[in-house]
């Protein structure tokens, strides 16, 4: 989803949000979820346990585009779509207590700071150099 809206962005067209935007997700920067899984590589107390990995926080998909459209300095604005049947799930963020606890890991990218790394990455492998 970021990086669709990202290319959509590069190209001065609007994001294309499904359904009213509202709905929530947990978005996880990849260095982090990286830093969580070898956490629970080289700990004994991860020994035959799961963990969740990801931010703990709710952010609206409204929320990800204006930020996105600030990052990036885009003159646009997000566009509604319907619903698609796929999006059933009006909330989704995971509960990293026992990940925290057993793994003594936490979150340290921001959702600004890892979405300015993520454009800032697509940028340079955008053949315009968006």
């Amino acid at each position: 989803m970021v990086a669709k809206f990202i290319e959509a962005l590069f190209e001065g067209r609007s994001p294309i949000i499904h359904g009213d935007g509202n709905q929530t997700r947990d978005f996880t920067f990849v260095d982090d979820a990286v830093e969580a899984t070898i956490a629970a590589a080289r700990s004994d107390r991860a020994l035959g346990e799961v963990f969740n990995v990801g931010t703990g926080v709710e952010t609206r998909v409204n929320e990800l585009v204006a930020t996105l459209i600030k990052v990036t300095g885009a003159n646009v604005e997000a566009t509604h779509s319907d619903r698609r049947d796929i999006d059933n799930i009006r909330r989704r963020v995971v509960n990293i207590e026992k990940t925290r606890r057993a793994l003594r890991w936490v979150p340290e990218v921001t959702l600004e700071k890892g979405l300015r790394r993520t454009v800032e990455w697509q940028r340079e492998r955008t053949p315009s150099g968006a």
